[in-house]
């Protein structure tokens, strides 16, 4: 949609930009696509009832806003809002991986190196005191039970994490789950609060622009709600269309929505009394986005920090493993 915009902002042929973007796309069903547009285009064919004949390469989302730009003479400027809405999501999405990554890999190198201590280190430091009679603490000995029952352990492990795996799978896969799944991402402390404002940023500037290009509210509500990235908006969606169709008022279709906080309710409920709903949704995107920032960079912050916490008791058990068994050996040789 960026370069879509950049094209027809500057009036340039559509059909040679069209096929110079082709050419620039790698080989694939995305060349093939835009090559068919290209086609179309040059033969006259608007570029909105030329999207709307690739529904498998186009979503349905691009194809309205594209023919709402071109009844309101204003195409460049909703696919740069589209395409800024692109961006937006994609640095979201790029900003939660990297507050993930950093926890996980300290994680995942941590417990490694437990396990391997477990495992390599432990046995050579009990041998001594083993060999000398000496009695090993309880909490050694389970240790060291561990560590010799270690291959069946993670095996077992393994298979309770595929199953977990598959489960969480299943679950994201069946919508009614899937919107489950979704009410306990947003329970969870911080995290609930990024993806919340995430998906309220994203509908609320997909819905205004929508609406500012002339879209019809009933339709516009559908597409949002499929652009949101959210289970829980996709299946109000019926609903929401539904009510707009019947005359009802936003605020009061959006009412009934979890995902929707207070504040954007009565913020959209003001909007409808003022007359300036699409402005309004434009700026509540601003702000959500804003939020949906600062909340990334809380966990890129706090994150690591919880994890270390966490991990603390995996540092106590590899002090453990050293100091346990020469502590043990010490005592004996001073007791004997």
């Amino acid at each position: 949609s960026g370069q879509l915009a950049a094209l027809t902002a500057r009036e340039a042929p559509l059909g040679s930009g069209l096929r110079a973007m082709a050419a620039d796309a790698p080989s694939g069903p995305l060349r093939d696509a835009l090559s068919r547009l290209a086609d179309d285009v040059e033969r006259g064919v608007s570029l909105s009832k030329a999207v709307q004949a690739q529904p498998v390469a186009f979503p349905e989302l691009l194809a309205a806003a594209v023919e709402a730009g071109e009844a309101s003479n204003s195409l460049p400027d909703v696919l740069s809002m589209l395409s800024r809405n692109s961006r937006m999501v994609a640095n979201l999405r790029a900003r939660a991986w990297q507050a993930a990554i950093y926890p996980a890999s300290i994680l995942v190198l941590s417990t490694g190196f437990a396990l391997f201590a477990l495992k390599f280190f432990l046995p050579s430091l009990v041998q001594v005191p083993k060999e000398l009679g000496v009695e090993l603490p309880g909490f050694l000995v389970s240790l060291d039970w561990l560590g010799a029952h270690l291959g069946g352990l993670l095996t077992v492990s393994g298979l309770v994490g595929v199953a977990t795996a598959l489960a969480v799978f299943a679950t994201r896969t069946q919508p009614p789950l899937q919107a489950t799944w979704e009410r306990l991402v947003l329970w969870t402390p911080l995290v609930g609060r990024f993806v919340r404002s995430a998906v309220q940023a994203r509908f609320c500037r997909m819905l205004g622009l929508l609406l500012k290009a002339g879209v019809p509210v009933s339709r516009a509500l559908r597409l949002a709600a499929r652009s949101g990235a959210s289970k829980m908006l996709e299946r109000a969606e019926e609903s929401l269309g539904g009510q707009a169709e019947r005359g009802c008022s936003l605020s009061l279709a959006l009412a009934p929505v979890s995902l929707c906080s207070g504040t954007l309710w009565w913020m959209v409920e003001m909007a409808e009394k003022r007359g300036d709903l699409p402005d309004a949704l434009l700026d509540m995107a601003d702000h959500y986005e804003q939020e949906s920032e600062h909340a990334a960079g809380l966990m890129n912050a706090l994150l690591p920090a919880v994890f270390v916490v966490a991990l603390l008791p995996v540092l106590w058990l590899v002090v453990g493993l050293v100091l346990l068994p020469l502590i043990s050996l010490m005592a004996s040789i001073g007791s004997g």
